[in-house]
C-alpha cells in the first residue's frame, strides 16, 4: 500500500490533462503504482498516448493491479464538470477506505463550479467529507512554508475569521506535520492582521489579541509574533522560520509565490492521509496551447514518494 499513490486528474476543462500527459514518462520510471482517476476518453482524444501504458480497471476489480491503473469516470464536454469531479472524488474516497492508497494528489479544480458557496475550497471540502473540522492549507517548500488561517473567502469576511481556535488548530496541524511526517524541528512565525501591526492601535487593535494568543501558545509550540506583515519575509529569513502563518490568503501567499513559483505544493494538514495538489490553478487561458508547466505536479509526486502517514 505504501507504494500505491492516487492521482485525480481534477478539472477536465483545464490544463490538467496536458500536465498529466507530460508526466507519464516520469510515472513509468518510478518504482510506485498509481491509481489514476479521470476521463480516459478525454485523455485519449486529445493526446497521443500508448494504450499499453495504462491498465484500465474499476472499483470492483482492485486486486488485479499493475503499474499505471486507470479508473475511468465519464465526462460529457458540454456539461458542467461538477458531477464528474464529485464522482471522481468518490472513487478516491473508496480507494482510501479500501486501504488501496494512503496518499493522493489532485490536479486543480475550478472552485466556482465545484465547491461554490458551500466550501471556501478543496481543503474544507475534504475535511467535511471525513468529518474533520480543523484542516489547514499549507503551501510547502523545503526552505520554508506558509499557512493562511482563512483560505478563499472575501476580504470583507476576514476580520470575523480571526480567532484563537483557528490559530491553535493551525499550530497543532503544523506540529503534527513537521514532527510526525517530516520528522524535523521547526519554528512558527505569526503575522499581525493590520499594516505595521496596527501602529499601536492607530490602524487596528487585533494585534493585542493576537499577541495574547501567541503568549498562550508558546507553552506548547515554538512560536513567535505578531510579525509586521510588510517585513514578515525579512523576519522569516533572519530568524530561520519554517512556517509563516498569515490571517488571509493573499497576505501570506503573494510573496511566497513570487519567490518560489512552481517550486511549491499545496498540502492539506489535519487529514488521516496525505493529500497534496500543485500550487497553481486551472489556467483556462492556455488550454490546448502546450504551455502548461508540470513542475509543481512532479514536485507533489516526489513529496508523496518520500513521505507517508
Amino acid at each position: 500500500m505504501k507504494n500505491n499513490i492516487g492521482i485525480f486528474l481534477g478539472e477536465p476543462k483545464s490544463i490538467n490533462y496536458e500536465i498529466f500527459f507530460k508526466s507519464i514518462k516520469f510515472l513509468k520510471k518510478s518504482n510506485k503504482n498509481f491509481f489514476i482517476v479521470g476521463s480516459f476518453q478525454l485523455l485519449k482524444k486529445n493526446y497521443k498516448i500508448k494504450l499499453s501504458d495504462f491498465h484500465q480497471i474499476n472499483t470492483s476489480n482492485l486486486n488485479n493491479i499493475k503499474k499505471i491503473n486507470f479508473i475511468d469516470v465519464d465526462f460529457i464536454k458540454k456539461q458542467n464538470s461538477f458531477l464528474h469531479i464529485k464522482k471522481s472524488f468518490d472513487v478516491i474516497y473508496y480507494l482510501l477506505k479500501q486501504n488501496k492508497i494512503r496518499k493522493f494528489i489532485n490536479l486543480p479544480i475550478d472552485k466556482s463550479q465545484f465547491t461554490k458557496s458551500s466550501y471556501p475550497g478543496v481543503t474544507e471540502y475534504l475535511g467535511k467529507q471525513f468529518k474533520i473540522i480543523n484542516t489547514s492549507m499549507l503551501i510547502y517548500n523545503e526552505k520554508f512554508s506558509v499557512l493562511p488561517i482563512s483560505t478563499h473567502i472575501p476580504i470583507s469576511a476576514i476580520c470575523k475569521s480571526v480567532s484563537f481556535n483557528k490559530l491553535n488548530s493551525a499550530c497543532k496541524n503544523i506540529n503534527y506535520f513537521y514532527s510526525r511526517i517530516l520528522k524535523r524541528k521547526f519554528k512558527i512565525g505569526v503575522l499581525g492582521l493590520n499594516p505595521h501591526n496596527g501602529d499601536n492601535g492607530y490602524i487596528g487593535n487585533e494585534e493585542k489579541l493576537i499577541n495574547k494568543w501567541i503568549i498562550k501558545l508558546k507553552k506548547k509550540y515554538p512560536i513567535s509574533g505578531p510579525i509586521s506583515p510588510d517585513t514578515s519575509f525579512i523576519y522569516q529569513k533572519k530568524n530561520k522560520i519554517d512556517v509563516l502563518i498569515g490571517w488571509y490568503h493573499d497576505q501570506i501567499i503573494t510573496t511566497f509565490k513570487t519567490l518560489f513559483g512552481f517550486n511549491a505544493i499545496n498540502i492539506t494538514l489535519g487529514l488521516p492521509f496525505l493529500r497534496v495538489s500543485p500550487d497553481h490553478g486551472i489556467a483556462k487561458d492556455i488550454v490546448g496551447k502546450n504551455l502548461a508547466n508540470n513542475d509543481s505536479f512532479i514536485k507533489g509526486l516526489k513529496f508523496l514518494f518520500k513521505y507517508s502517514v
